[in-house]
């Protein structure tokens, strides 16, 4: 998927919508980060609620907590309204609020920085697919 996705960016390719439809492994592979997403988010926020208090902690708990919300919200505007526009901003503010987790998490603790980076790499990812979707839809209209 990824790499038919990199394909159409170089070539050109008109047909990409956000309307594609993965494969049924890549649909697999897709529910399968949503599973490590929330046990991720599970780890960090258990090990958080374990730490000593501080400002840096309920500021981290706070924003893992935005994080859950956030990515709610991404998933209803992208799937449901199918709003690719609405989701690449969404996607570019997720991305700050998730550099900022990390940042906050190295301060508050260190095992839940190395738990949460998994996600970090993938979520580079995931906001550059978006945006290479919203400006192959650009492209097409």
């Amino acid at each position: 998927y990824g790499a038919y996705l990199f394909y159409a960016l170089n070539y050109k390719i008109p047909d990409i919508e956000v309307y594609y439809i993965p494969a049924n492994c890549v649909f697999a592979v897709w529910i399968a980060i949503g599973v490590c997403y929330y046990l991720i988010c599970f780890v960090v926020l258990s090990r958080l609620i374990e730490a000593t208090p501080s400002a840096f902690r309920w500021a981290a708990f706070a924003l893992v907590t935005a994080l859950l919300i956030g990515n709610a919200v991404w998933n209803l505007v992208f799937f449901r309204h199918k709003n690719v526009e609405a989701s690449a901003m969404i996607s570019v503010a997720y991305a700050a609020v998730a550099l900022t987790v990390a940042i906050l998490l190295l301060l508050v603790d260190p095992v839940s920085a190395w738990v949460f980076l998994p996600y970090l790499i993938y979520l580079a990812y995931g906001t550059w697919w978006v945006l290479a979707l919203r400006r192959l839809n650009r492209e097409a209209a």
